[in-house]
C-alpha cells in the first residue's frame, strides 16, 4: 500500500500494488460531495516484478505519478501515466516497454522511459 497522486489533483491517492506489480487505486475525493475514497480498480496491470521493486515517482512534469520497477543493480524502467483507466482497465499506464537493445552507458545505470535508455 502506498499513496501517490495518480489523476493530477495534486491530492494523493491510496494505492495498492499487488503480488506481480499490478496496481489498483482509489482516488481521493476528500472534500468532494461523494465518497471520500473512489475505486477506479487496477490502472497498472504489472509488469511481472515483484511488489518491492515496484515505485511511483512524477518524472514527466504533468502532475501524475508514472509507474517505475526496479532491478537488483539499481536499474529502472519507467512507464508513463496517461490518465486513470476504469475497474479493470489497464488503461492508466502505457503497455510495457521492451527492453532497449543498447548497452547501458558505462558510467552508470540507466534511466529507461518509453523503450529509450539514457
Amino acid at each position: 500500500m502506498t499513496f501517490a497522486d495518480v489523476n493530477g489533483d495534486r491530492k494523493d491517492d491510496y494505492l495498492v500494488i499487488g503480488d506481480y506489480g499490478q496496481l489498483r487505486a482509489w482516488i481521493n475525493d476528500r472534500g468532494g460531495s461523494g465518497p471520500a475514497w473512489i475505486l477506479v480498480g487496477e490502472i497498472a496491470s504489472g509488469v511481472g516484478v515483484a511488489r518491492a521493486d515496484v515505485g511511483l515517482a512524477e518524472i514527466n512534469g504533468d502532475r501524475r505519478a508514472d509507474y517505475l520497477t526496479h532491478d537488483s543493480l539499481g536499474g529502472v524502467k519507467a512507464w508513463f501515466n496517461n490518465g486513470a483507466g476504469g475497474t479493470g482497465s489497464t488503461g492508466g499506464t502505457t503497455p510495457p516497454m521492451q527492453d532497449d537493445p543498447q548497452p547501458p552507458p558505462p558510467d552508470g545505470l540507466p534511466l529507461c522511459v518509453a523503450n529509450r535508455c539514457w
